[in-house]
């Protein structure tokens, strides 16, 4: 996927995300439980603005970037739904070799397109599933999200989180081209993207993949072979916030 595809995804579900909290910005998020969906809707704003900010600016210090308050409750969708649009575009312009400041390994722009286009997708999800009936993300962006979490997510987390001991974990797409498999150490991990035998394989849509990894599914709303306990290992080695 490229920065263009991020920045329509980012647009899709920014769009939708307002659409959902429209409905009932009181309700409680069960997948988020400290937040009601106005303050889900807040945080998603603030983390739009801030990456657009380290984008547009090339910001190298995040002590740099200036951080917008979100406004009084009764301009909150209009809030949220400008800055949906003026980060997309910010994303949609931005040079992904600029050098910036990142809370991960990748210190270009490049992070930001992405991260936006996954964290809206999921957020989105989370408002969706507080007013109503969530939609799946998106195939293509699912299994990018999966790809994503193991090296992003996992990398930055396993040094401290993961206590591994040589388990395996398949994870199988059923709807689309797409697979990954994990060896567990303590500390750090091996990944492919093969088809190969695991101590517990996952199998399902890309997007319930995702969602399982980021917490929001059980395990059991997918197809789960094998040692489940290899499962606990791996989504106890990210520190997700």
């Amino acid at each position: 996927m490229n920065q263009r595809d991020y920045a329509a995804h980012v647009r899709a579900d920014g769009t939708a995300m307002a659409a959902a909290a429209a409905r009932d910005l009181h309700a409680r998020v069960p997948s988020c439980p400290e937040w009601n969906v106005a303050e889900l809707l807040e945080h998603m704003g603030e983390v739009h603005r801030f990456w657009a900010e380290i984008a547009r600016r090339g910001v190298t210090d995040p002590k740099e970037a200036e951080r917008e308050p979100p406004p009084p409750r009764d301009r909150l969708l209009e809030w949220f739904t400008e800055g949906v649009d003026s980060t997309a575009s910010v994303l949609e312009a931005v040079d992904p070799s600029l050098p910036v400041w990142t809370w991960s390994h990748v210190k270009t722009a490049s992070f930001i397109p992405r991260r936006m286009a996954q964290e809206t997708a999921v957020h989105r999800w989370d408002a969706e599933n507080a007013t109503g009936e969530p939609r799946p993300v998106e195939g293509e962006l699912a299994a990018d999200g999966i790809a994503e979490w193991f090296t992003i997510f996992l990398r930055k987390s396993a040094p401290d989180h993961l206590k591994g001991s040589g388990e395996t974990v398949h994870l199988h797409r059923t709807d689309g081209p797409g697979e990954w498999f994990v060896r567990l150490g303590d500390g750090d991990f091996e990944l492919s993207e093969e088809h190969a035998k695991g101590d517990v394989a996952l199998r399902g849509p890309a997007s319930d993949l995702l969602l399982v990894l980021w917490g929001r599914l059980q395990p059991s709303a997918v197809e789960v072979l094998g040692d489940a306990s290899s499962l606990k290992t791996l989504l106890g080695g990210t520190d997700l916030e």
